[in-house]
């Protein structure tokens, strides 16, 4: 056993020691040294350009779902159908806040058919002028939604998603604009690679005055004469950056997504640039990222005269290291996976499924019944004047009838049943391959489990609640997934008129 465990240990650490040394002396010639630098970063800049365009990507359909969620307000439609900015902006001021503060939206538009801008709710004291940007216009003339990231006057690129808004009534009554500044994005990368990093906007797109008055909204530095052809979003934190950028022209030869390497009295810096496009396809800015490599170089010079001593240490420590460590970063990678999935797909509270998940998965429901003609129902339940127990007890007694609620609606349903919570009281089952009739027979299960059984709310006291309850299908009610929402939607409204404590089905 000796034997078969030392010659391939043995082997192995030859073979290393054979690697180790070609790979240090062929790193240390000058021009193979480079190449490598000239690889990574090169394979930096392409996952730097894929990790910026992914995250505007997944922030548009972050804003998307808010938007949806927004349209299902009838009150703000019915707002909004007014024009009366105050009433609106009075309204929608506390919903600003909130989505700035959890999701850091920073625009938030109200817009006339004309274009004609009704509110900024994130600055009301500016209105009344007309809104001519890309996205706004495609969504006017494609009466659909459109999002992209735009150049604004103020010299900010800004991630915008416009959608048409109708009535109540179903009538167009103008444009909800929602839009997130892209800065997030490079604070992102700049944490995940350890480089410096700054966004830099190309003058020509810009307007000297309206971007000066825009620096100091943001309050942010103000210096238009530093470079010729270029603007800083922000004040670099490292002064090294600030005096390399000065010391070098940055020309148009600088916007072409270049690698360059350069080297500073006793130190080595590679700087990459990475173009930054908007809507239109036009490269407006240029994501400059400043690598020090001073420390790797002087590594592989040092290396070379230490690497036999070296070796010998990490061969010994090697073997028995690698499981330990191995077996503990699996443990980690998997409580942080199984922890992140958590997050992402379940309601902290109730431990139910979250709205996202909920419209995900009804897309590729309505998908498969339409391939395989199946009937896919939805489920539409809401507490019966919920805001009596949070204004009586108390919102804790509020938060324990939602989980006890939740797990009455979990335990009613079937593994292929998707229970999520869809609202603050508003719960949402999916029932996959159910008729309406077994639907609402479910609901009405539900239902008499929630007025028959009081809920415990802490401290021996318990109360009786009543749940309303709306039933549509698909195909029966409708076609597409938002107008199933909507119709069940409708459902819900016709048993909360009727009295509440009852089920009732869409016409």
């Amino acid at each position: 056993m000796r034997i078969k465990f030392i010659i391939p240990l043995v082997s192995f650490i030859i073979i290393l020691i054979l690697i180790l040394s070609a790979s240090l002396f062929y790193v240390e010639s000058g021009n193979q040294n480079y190449r490598i630098f000239q690889k990574r970063f090169t394979r930096t800049k392409s996952i730097s350009g894929d990790f910026y365009n992914y995250n505007v990507e997944t922030d548009a359909s972050a804003i998307r779902a808010i938007i949806s969620g927004l349209k299902l307000n009838k009150e703000l439609s019915s707002l909004f159908a007014t024009g009366n900015r105050n009433a609106i902006l009075e309204y929608t001021a506390p919903l600003y806040k909130e989505l700035n503060c959890d999701y850091n939206i920073t625009h938030f538009y109200l817009t006339g058919l004309d274009r004609v801008n009704i509110l900024r709710v994130h600055a009301p004291d500016r209105y009344g002028d007309t809104i001519n940007r890309i996205t706004t216009i495609k969504a006017q003339q494609s009466k659909k939604i459109s999002h992209g990231v735009e150049l604004g006057v103020l010299g900010t690129l800004t991630l915008r998603v416009v959608t048409p808004w109708y009535s109540n009534e179903g009538k167009l009554i103008g444009y909800l604009e929602l839009g997130m500044e892209v800065d997030h994005i490079i604070d992102r990368l700049q944490k995940l690679l350890g480089y410096d990093i700054d966004l830099f906007i190309q003058k020509k797109y810009l307007k000297k005055n309206q971007w000066k008055e825009g620096m100091r909204v943001l309050k942010r530095r103000i210096d238009w004469e530093q470079y010729d052809l270029l603007v800083a979003t922000k004040q670099l934190a490292n002064p090294i950056f600030q005096s390399f950028i000065k010391k070098k022209d940055l020309n148009e030869t600088s916007f072409d997504g270049s690698i360059q390497s350069y080297n500073i009295k006793d130190s080595t810096y590679w700087l990459l640039s990475v173009p930054i496009a908007d809507v239109q396809g036009r490269n407006v800015a240029n994501m400059l990222m400043l690598a020090d490599t001073t420390f790797e170089v002087n590594v592989v010079h040092r290396t070379i005269f230490t690497v036999s001593i070296i070796i010998f240490i990490l061969a010994g420590m090697l073997l028995t290291l690698f499981s330990r460590q191995l077996n503990k970063v699996s443990q980690h990678i998997k409580h942080d996976e199984n922890l992140l999935k958590q997050m992402a797909t379940k309601d902290s509270l109730t431990n139910l499924y979250t709205r996202r998940i909920f419209n995900d998965q009804l897309n590729a429901e309505i998908s498969y019944s339409k391939r395989y003609s199946t009937t896919t129902s939805l489920i539409l339940l809401d507490i019966d004047h919920f805001k009596k127990v949070n204004d009586t007890y108390g919102h804790p007694a509020g938060d324990m009838v939602l989980r006890e609620l939740s797990n009455r609606i979990t335990s009613s349903c079937r593994e292929t049943d998707l229970a999520c919570r869809f609202g603050g009281e508003e719960f949402v089952i999916l029932a996959k391959n159910t008729s309406t009739k077994g639907a609402a027979d479910q609901a009405e299960r539900i239902r008499l489990s929630v007025e028959t059984r009081p809920f415990d709310i802490g401290e021996g006291k318990t109360i009786t609640i009543t749940i309303s309850g709306g039933i549509a299908s698909y195909p029966d009610h409708a076609d597409l997934d938002t107008d199933l929402i909507t119709i069940t939607d409708k459902a819900l409204y016709t048993a909360k008129k009727e009295g509440r404590n009852c089920v009732r089905i869409a016409l």
